[in-house]
């Protein structure tokens, strides 16, 4: 038997599992939150200086999901709101261009394996899983502060916010004015 990294035992009971082999997360997260918001509405915000805001919302308005992209210091929140009376916050930090690209690579595939996002600290601090299905794409939330979320978007509402976070974490590159004689 080999043993396993020190890291693998501080892990939740699911990645654990899941990491072992011994459990189909999508499958087993959507069990555990089988019937989130759908969120089919986008709107992209005002852009403040240094941060981008993008609102994604149910039907009916009692569910929405602001993400906010402050490109001064890289984070990322989500926050996960309910009736307009409870809201929760989840804070990614750190993230590196490979995992913010790696991340919208899977969430761009239908039916691709669970999508991570979370900085070098993984568990430890906020992280989001998402999955990729082709009618639909579920976004999980988790804090270490014991909260969770979840929500899910209809394709064209995550094909909008993915094209926007990646807008923002890969700004194209300023172009030189050409000079015309």
């Amino acid at each position: 038997m080999t043993a396993k990294p020190a890291i693998m035992y501080d892990a939740p009971p699911l990645l654990r599992d899941y990491m072992d082999g011994a459990v189909d997360l999508v499958r087993e997260l959507e069990a555990r939150y089988h019937g989130p918001p759908l969120l089919s509405l986008f709107r992209a915000g005002e852009v403040r200086p240094g941060v981008r805001t993008a609102v994604l919302a149910a039907q009916d308005g009692a569910a929405t999901l602001t993400v906010e992209l402050d490109g001064r210091s890289g984070s990322l929140d989500w926050i996960y709101r309910l009736s307009s009376m409870l809201g929760m916050r989840f804070t990614l930090r750190g993230l590196s261009n490979l995992d913010a690209e790696r991340w919208l690579l899977l969430m761009r595939e239908a039916e691709s394996e669970p999508a991570f996002l979370w900085s070098p600290n993984r568990w430890q601090a906020d992280y989001l899983i998402g999955s990729a299905h082709r009618y639909y794409t579920n976004l999980f939330a988790f804090s270490p502060q014991h909260a969770e979320a979840a929500a899910r978007l209809t394709p064209e509402a995550a094909r909008k916010l993915f094209d926007w976070l990646h807008e923002g974490w890969f700004p194209p590159a300023p172009t030189e004015p050409t000079l015309e004689w």
